[in-house]
């Protein structure tokens, strides 16, 4: 388990910072105590569900509860991605007919670089989320909608903007003739933004909300505010698009409309002036 590993001893080499793994870790913390995820910022009391509203984390919950350690959290989100190679692995087979060439696409994502990265990185909710939308591709593509349903509402409580990815798969299926499972997917999905980013926000922010991005011009403005910024380095964004989609580009120029997905996530990510996506 070379992530588990990785991720363990980076932590132990004191490689990982208050941001993200220490506030996470104290969100969950005080989850186990009845707090709705609780974390200090500039010496205020903020809950996660007033900033990108990852009701996962109440699933980790109780592991934390059991193992009381940020090495808990590691360890679960690199299980959780190692485990997105089922899906993977049962879709690219039933489809290609290949079990060696399923084998390769379980290998690209488990070795993917940026994928990688991420896992390394502490703990985030989109990380999380990207084996779990593995699981709903899958479930869709049998038609298991019980199975698709459960994935896709674990998906959704990752992140707020997951809502978008969704909301936009539900649009794709809508224009390849699925029109009502992909209705409900796009209605999901955009109703779940607005929910989140509008309401339960709004709920849980704290006076201080504008100074901690917990309202939604604060936030817009904290992440995509610097105009100039992005001028000035637009050249190293399109080596970082370059990196993050040349290997996918690879297998996905043979169906580019489902590139169209990964556009929802990464390109707001790359135009992106905050210091990351916590």
């Amino acid at each position: 388990m070379e992530t588990t590993w990785l991720s363990i001893a980076r932590y132990q080499a004191y490689n990982v910072r208050a941001f993200d793994l220490g506030i996470m870790s104290q969100a969950i913390w005080s989850a186990t105590q009845g707090h709705p995820l609780v974390f200090t910022i500039e010496g205020i009391a903020l809950s996660r569900l007033a900033r990108h509203v990852e009701f996962i984390y109440f699933l980790l919950a109780p592991l934390y509860a059991l193992w009381p350690t940020p090495q808990t959290l590691l360890v679960a989100q690199s299980l959780l991605y190692v485990a997105g190679t089922f899906p993977l692995y049962i879709l690219a087979l039933r489809r290609l007919r290949s079990s060696g060439a399923a084998l390769v696409i379980a290998l690209i994502y488990l070795f993917y670089p940026v994928a990688q990265t991420a896992v390394l990185f502490d703990i985030h909710g989109d990380t999380l989320a990207m084996p779990l939308f593995f699981f709903v591709i899958e479930a869709l593509d049998r038609k298991a909608w019980r199975s698709y349903t459960v994935w896709l509402v674990l998906t959704l409580s990752c992140k707020f903007y997951i809502a978008g990815l969704v909301a936009a798969l539900g649009g794709l299926l809508w224009l390849r003739g699925q029109r009502r499972i992909g209705l409900m997917t796009a209605l999901i999905g955009l109703l779940w933004g607005i929910a989140t980013f509008w309401v339960i926000r709004s709920f849980f922010a704290p006076p201080e909300a504008a100074q901690l991005q917990a309202t939604t011009a604060s936030y817009v403005s904290h992440y995509f505010g610097d105009w100039q910024n992005i001028k000035d380095t637009i050249g190293i964004r399109a080596v970082i698009a370059l990196i993050v989609f040349l290997p996918v580009l690879l297998l996905g120029w043979r169906a580019p409309i489902w590139l169209f997905l990964a556009g929802i996530i990464t390109i707001p990510t790359l135009l992106s002036t905050g210091p990351g996506s916590s």
